[in-house]
């Protein structure tokens, strides 16, 4: 990035709306007050009771930078985010090929949790485990479909660009963005088959956790549960649930094959 580039009205703002940032100036204000008297007035103190300070102050004055940085990344990383960096999707960690595959079969195993449990025959046991890893499989592929394509149709609502996949500390969200300076969190949720209270329950509480994750950006939520048997009574009654328990937070519910046939996806 060239001299010009870094001096953008538009970079210079974004700079010193970011903390990150903020410290930097001041680390940069500090070290130029510093060097100039160091190169003007050092001549002016008087032997080592009125040099050996300022000296010191040079000396330890980086250190302790570093190491509230370093505290500050290990245990307050929300704290480095302004609300213009959740709208550039370069300044996240995205999802490795191997976390996402792991998020999406967890997904897939959350839909065949909640499904009813069959008895199952010991002589069609083996048959059984062997299709119940196909099942996984596919419904993981569905997981990560439905929440692509969910995420796109938010971007049409909202009129923005969320940032798919994130990972943010220890926790992985499905979307993030800002409107407004405001923060966006994202979860979404494909189900096969009939969704339960439990589901609704669960589904509520993880949100939770991962609004504590950034609580001081005092993000907003999205729910978006993508069904692959939709009904206008399953959407109503979702909705319903939600406003009663936390009536702040926004509900979507999408019919999967509408997605698909909207934004064009084949499975």
């Amino acid at each position: 990035m060239d001299v010009e580039t870094m001096l953008n009205k538009d970079n210079i703002k974004n700079f010193l709306r970011n903390p990150l940032g903020v410290i930097a100036l001041f680390v940069t204000i500090c070290y130029l007050i510093a060097g100039l008297v160091f190169s003007i007035g050092l001549d002016k103190l008087n032997g080592a009771e009125e040099r050996l300070p300022f000296i010191w102050f040079i000396i330890i004055f980086p250190v302790v930078i570093f190491v509230v940085f370093v505290l500050l990344v290990c245990y307050h990383h929300e704290k480095l985010y302004g609300p213009t960096d959740f709208k550039n999707e370069d300044n996240f960690v995205k999802l490795t090929n191997a976390e996402r595959k792991a998020k999406y079969l967890s997904e897939a195993t959350e839909n065949s949790k909640y499904e009813e449990q069959m008895p199952i025959n010991i002589e069609d046991s083996e048959e059984v485990i062997k299709n119940e890893k196909s099942n996984i499989c596919a419904l993981a592929f569905s997981a990560e479909n439905s929440a692509h394509l969910a995420i796109q149709k938010l971007n049409t609502i909202y009129n923005t660009k969320f940032t798919e996949e994130v990972k943010i500390g220890k926790y992985r969200y499905d979307a993030i963005g800002a409107i407004s300076d405001r923060i966006y969190l994202v979860e979404c949720k494909y189900i096969k088959n009939n969704i339960t209270i439990n589901r609704l329950r669960d589904t509520y509480q993880q949100v939770l956790r991962y609004k504590e994750n950034l609580l001081k950006k005092n993000p907003h939520i999205i729910i978006v549960f993508v069904l692959e048997k939709y009904t206008d009574a399953v959407s109503k009654n979702i909705k319903e649930y939600y406003q009663s328990i936390a009536p702040d937070i926004d509900i979507y519910v999408f019919d999967y094959n509408e997605l698909k046939t909207q934004f064009k996806s084949i499975e």
